[in-house]
């Protein structure tokens, strides 16, 4: 199993593009031990549970690829499994504070995962406030449209009081899809691919808000229909800095206040 964190926001790379990526982590289950309700308990870092109980009841399980077998481990969620990725605090990449919420205000969050939906549907939602509030900026209902109905070839989104289901050919089952979503929390912007297509794009103006910031992402098994497997987690967080004009005039700057003292 591993949950790898990669500091790359160089000073060499800051003077030429004006874009740092402050840090780049990836979560996979290889190697975790097969059972129930002991994915966090074992990854840990910035994968919990919904109240933070890591072996607890909300945990999902580790098992066995659905589509190679044993041959690599993977997490699933079925009815009530409750996962939190959490993103709060995401500038600085190791510190985890549970207690503090929607902390990441600033920036682009850029995150991807693997889901394998199985025989019922797949959930998620951007969660966008503290843990005692059910305040979230989307949720996904992969495979599953407004009437319940599951196995279905489309998603169904929900932002706030605005429904909409959403058609898509790249929702399928029994196999492996890369989910890759663009939290611009600067912009107000959310955006999602299936498979490098992209099946929403949404703003201010669809009723889209990250009200006070991001706390994570929830992966849900909502209800009895549920059974998914997720799997290859990938985040960072973007952040504009000065273009190299700019970085120039600052250090014309600092170079004339040496010369006065």
């Amino acid at each position: 199993m591993k949950m790898n964190v990669i500091t790359i926001c160089l000073a060499v790379a800051t003077m030429l593009t004006g874009v740092c990526v402050a840090a780049n982590t990836s979560i996979d289950f290889e190697g975790a031990a097969v059972g129930t309700n002991n994915a966090a308990d074992q990854i840990g870092g910035r994968l919990t549970t919904w109240g933070n109980n890591p072996g607890g009841t909300y945990d999902a399980n580790i098992a066995d690829d659905p589509a190679a077998g044993s041959s690599g481990e993977t997490m699933y969620l079925a009815n009530q499994d409750d996962m939190l990725l959490y993103l709060g605090s995401l500038t600085n990449i190791q510190e985890i504070d549970w207690t503090t919420a929607a902390t990441t205000a600033t920036g682009t969050v850029n995150i991807s995962y693997d889901i394998y939906a199985g025989n019922g549907y797949a959930y998620w939602n951007v969660q966008s406030s503290n843990l005692n509030s059910n305040d979230w900026s989307i949720e996904i209902e992969y495979g599953k449209d407004g009437t319940g109905n599951t196995n279905k070839s489309g998603i169904y989104y929900y932002i706030g009081d605005i429904n909409n289901y959403t058609e898509s050919e790249n929702v399928v089952f029994n196999q492996w899809v890369t989910v890759e979503q663009v939290l611009n929390i600067d912009d107000g912007t959310y955006t999602m691919k299936l498979d490098d297509v992209e099946v929403l794009s949404l703003g201010s103006s669809d009723g889209f808000t990250y009200y006070d910031g991001l706390l994570g992402i929830d992966f849900y098994g909502y209800d009895a229909d549920s059974d998914y497997y997720v799997d290859n987690i990938a985040f960072n967080l973007e952040t504009t800095v000065p273009e190299p004009m700019t970085m120039a005039f600052l250090g014309l700057g600092g170079l004339m206040l040496r010369r006065k003292k």
